[in-house]
């Protein structure tokens, strides 16, 4: 993709408020590129598209000095964007391919996070959650420290002195041999509700959309063909591993 390509997609993406920002109701023109008016949501669009962390402050929150670098950036892209335009760049077909691919793909994200919005309940969380914790009832962790020697002689000799507390028999690994007195033991603790509540309605939401679009793959006319327009064997979903 050339500079000017990039250019056009960019701008794309933060017209169409590809990141999610719904525009404010106390929205303002913050800055004017001609006779072009650019408002603030846009420019926070356009700052979390450039740093899409989300520990980023927010554009209204950085140094002026901060904020003028990025307007003036802004401003060139508008500028460039206006002059590629009237040289027709935008009607070009590799501009054309490329608005089509990110459009595509704009529509497909919508619609996808709308759709795992609501595959996942609250009870059904609830219960991954409950499942999770009862597996984890006989899970235990131990506090110990351990000694090593160099020969099975030296820790059965050492083993003889310390029988007065509780110590395992000599452990053998590549680095030696081991004494290990155990310390402490107790139950796992299994995490709270809220802590991994967020994993788990991930977790849920991909198996369900998962589940969601083998549904419509399996539903699907789906043809493959090779280079001579001859049908080709297709499997529309993959073998399970170990099956025939």
């Amino acid at each position: 993709m050339n500079r000017t390509t990039r250019l056009l997609a960019a701008t794309f993406l933060m017209t169409s408020a590809v990141a999610g920002f719904a525009v404010a109701a106390e929205d303002y023109v913050i800055l004017k590129v001609n006779n072009a008016n650019i408002t603030a949501s846009e420019v926070q669009d356009s700052w979390k598209t450039m740093v899409p962390d989300e520990n980023t402050p927010a554009f209204a929150d950085l140094d002026e000095k901060v904020r003028q670098n990025v307007l003036r950036g802004i401003a060139s892209e508008r500028l460039i964007l206006d002059e590629a335009v009237k040289q027709g760049v935008d009607k070009s077909e590799a501009v054309q391919k490329q608005v089509e691919i990110l459009r595509k793909k704009i529509i497909v994200k919508q619609f996808l996070e709308a759709k795992t919005a609501d595959m996942v309940k609250e009870a059904d969380i609830k219960k991954e959650y409950d499942r999770i914790v009862a597996g984890m009832k006989d899970e235990m962790e131990v506090r110990a420290r351990h000694i090593l020697v160099a020969t099975e002689k030296e820790a059965k000799a050492l083993k003889a002195r310390l029988d007065k507390g509780k110590v395992s028999e000599p452990v053998k690994s590549s680095f030696g041999w081991h004494i290990i007195k155990l310390e402490d033991k107790r139950r796992v603790a299994p995490p709270t509700y809220s802590e991994i509540k967020p994993r788990i309605k991930a977790m849920l939401q991909e198996k369900a959309l998962g589940a969601y679009i083998e549904q419509l793959i399996t539903k699907s006319d789906l043809k493959y063909f090779d280079a001579s327009g001859k049908e080709k064997p297709f499997e529309k979903l993959p073998k399970e591993v170990g099956k025939k």
